[in-house]
C-alpha cells in the first residue's frame, strides 16, 4: 500500500529578531487582515519558497516587511540562532529564527503589519502570545554582547559611504522580488510606473524590457523564452535580451530598461538601458 506522502508534508519558514543599539527587538504587529494571527504582535517572519535558502528568506522577507536592507541597514547574523516547531493554520511548521542588529534607518511598515516597535523583551512578553519567540527574544537580550561582538569583527568600513546609493536605488528603482522568487529560464511581467514590463531572468543574469511585440502589440510574457530571445507567439517576431533587436514580422526595436541586483533583492529602473 502506498505512503501518503502529505501526511509528511510541512511548511519551513523563518523569523528574524532585529535589535537595536539598546538591546530592544522589532516588534511588528500583523495587520488586521491578516488570515491567521491578526493583530498578533511578532518579530519578521515569512515562507521559505521551494528551493530558496533559508539565509536568503530572511534577508527577503526582512526588506519585504520593514524595507531594511541586508548589510546596510541591518546585519544579520548568517548563523540560525534557534529553530522550533509551530503550527500555521492548523499544519506543522518548522521555524528557522535569525539575528540581526539594526545599524541605519527606521523601518517602513509593508501591507502585513500595521505598527511597529521597539521593545525590550519584557515589554515584548507583555504583547507577544509567540511563546517560543517570546523565549528566543528574551535569551537573545541577554546574549546581545554576542551579537555586538559579530558586527564588530566584520569590515562594514564601506556600509556607510553605501548607503547613500543604496538610498537612492530604493527611490529611482522599483524592487520586484527577491532572486530566488524569479528561477533560471523565467519570465515575470509587472507594471512599473504604468509601463507593462517583462522580467527575464537567463544564464544568471535579469532583463528588463516593454512587455508588449513592437508589430502588433502582442503581449511577450505569454510567447516563448528563448536562448537570448523571446518570442511572441501572436506572429512570431522575436527581440534580443541584450539589445532589443527584433525579427520579422517586428521592424522596430523593443524597449529595454535596467534590471539590477543588490544585496540579492532585484529591481527594475525605468531609465533605459543603454546597448
Amino acid at each position: 500500500m502506498a505512503a501518503d506522502l502529505n501526511q509528511h508534508e510541512f511548511i519551513v519558514a523563518v523569523a528574524g529578531m532585529i535589535f537595536n543599539a539598546d538591546g530592544h527587538v522589532l516588534a511588528m504587529k500583523r495587520s488586521s487582515k491578516k488570515d491567521a494571527g491578526a493583530g498578533l504582535w511578532e518579530t519578521m517572519s515569512g515562507r521559505v519558497d521551494h528551493f530558496e535558502n533559508p539565509y536568503d528568506a530572511i534577508q527577503r522577507e526582512i526588506f519585504e516587511e520593514t524595507g531594511l536592507a541586508s548589510g546596510l541597514d541591518v546585519v544579520i547574523d548568517p548563523r540560525p540562532y534557534t529553530s522550533f516547531h509551530a503550527k500555521r493554520l492548523g499544519q506543522p511548521m518548522i521555524v528557522i529564527l535569525y539575528r540581526a542588529a539594526h545599524i541605519a534607518n527606521e523601518p517602513v511598515l509593508s501591507e502585513e503589519h500595521d505598527e511597529f516597535a521597539w521593545l525590550s523583551s519584557q515589554d515584548f512578553a507583555e504583547r507577544s502570545t509567540l511563546l517560543e519567540t517570546v523565549k528566543a527574544v528574551e535569551q537573545a537580550t541577554n546574549e546581545h554582547d554576542t551579537l555586538l561582538a559579530y558586527v564588530a569583527s566584520l569590515n562594514l568600513v564601506n556600509t556607510k559611504s553605501n548607503l547613500r546609493n543604496v538610498e537612492l536605488m530604493k527611490e529611482t528603482n522599483t524592487h520586484v522580488g527577491a532572486v530566488g522568487d524569479f528561477p533560471e529560464e523565467s519570465m515575470h511581467s509587472f507594471v512599473v510606473e504604468g509601463q507593462d514590463v517583462l522580467l527575464v531572468h537567463q544564464e544568471g543574469k535579469f532583463y528588463a524590457l516593454e512587455d508588449k511585440c513592437t508589430h502588433d502589440n502582442g503581449i511577450l510574457h505569454d510567447g516563448e523564452l528563448m536562448d537570448g530571445w523571446v518570442k511572441c507567439e501572436r506572429h512570431g517576431a522575436k527581440f534580443n535580451l541584450e539589445t532589443g533587436a527584433a525579427t520579422l514580422p517586428a521592424i522596430k526595436k523593443v524597449r529595454l530598461y535596467k534590471a539590477e541586483v543588490s544585496e540579492g533583492e532585484v529591481y527594475i529602473n525605468m531609465q533605459e538601458a543603454s546597448i
